[in-house]
């Protein structure tokens, strides 16, 4: 699974087209946010929930919390970061969280900021860009641009942060900062309007979005997931 900030430089992915991916564990979204893109997961997690998630590698390996201290300690520096902590521990999904959990497509633990939106009627994919299911979009990605900023304002956290992120990503974050944040979200979690397979076209069959999402979801009834 990628890291959610990725470098626009060689991507083909044309302005008001969203990128697409099912897999039979979550579906990857990826659009444009200033000269960059955004990859967003959107992760089965029953048939009427899923797990949005933001994937941030292995960037806060090096952190150790053995007690309420320690998140005090980190939020004197990153206050966005022990938030999230914080929610993690309390289980307040909804207002954003980090954790660590298995990457589905290679095994290895990395670290996502995430939300839950939960007792969803998805009928169709355009249940995915309204309600709650937007909110918590809108939640993980404004929470880890809050963190890249603070990342990128003071990027020593255990000495392994800043060499464990793209220096040139850090450095080169002003055009997605300086946007406001209230508007960066409407700016991307909007209903798309096209849809771009991932996948090669030889793959795909040329199947729209609409009908890889039904196929998916039916198959996961099916199974009772």
């Amino acid at each position: 699974m990628k890291m959610f900030l990725q470098d626009l430089q060689g991507s083909k992915l044309q302005d008001g087209v969203t990128e697409y991916k099912i897999t039979k564990r979550y579906i990857e979204f990826t659009q444009k946010l200033e000269n960059w893109l955004v990859v967003t997961y959107f992760i089965f997690r029953d048939e009427s929930s899923f797990i949005v998630a933001l994937c941030w590698d292995d960037m806060f390996n090096s952190l150790e919390i053995k007690d309420t201290d320690d998140i005090e300690n980190i939020g004197d520096t990153y206050p966005t970061l022990a938030g999230l902590i914080r929610n993690t521990i309390n289980r307040n999904f909804g207002r954003g969280a980090l954790i660590q959990m298995e990457d589905f497509d290679d095994g290895s633990l990395k670290w996502f900021v995430i939300s839950i939106a939960g007792n969803l009627e998805i009928k169709s994919p355009e249940d995915l860009f309204e309600g709650r299911a937007q909110e918590a979009a809108e939640t993980v990605l404004l929470r880890s641009l809050e963190v890249l900023g603070e990342l990128k304002n003071k990027p020593k956290l255990g000495g392994t942060i800043w060499r464990g992120l793209k220096k040139g990503m850090l450095m080169g974050l002003k055009d997605v900062l300086s946007v406001s944040l209230n508007e960066t979200f409407s700016s991307i979690f909007n209903m798309p309007e096209n849809y771009a397979p991932a996948e090669p076209e030889s793959v795909i069959k040329k199947k729209s979005f609409e009908e890889y999402f039904n196929s998916a979801m039916n198959e996961r009834r099916k199974r009772g997931l």
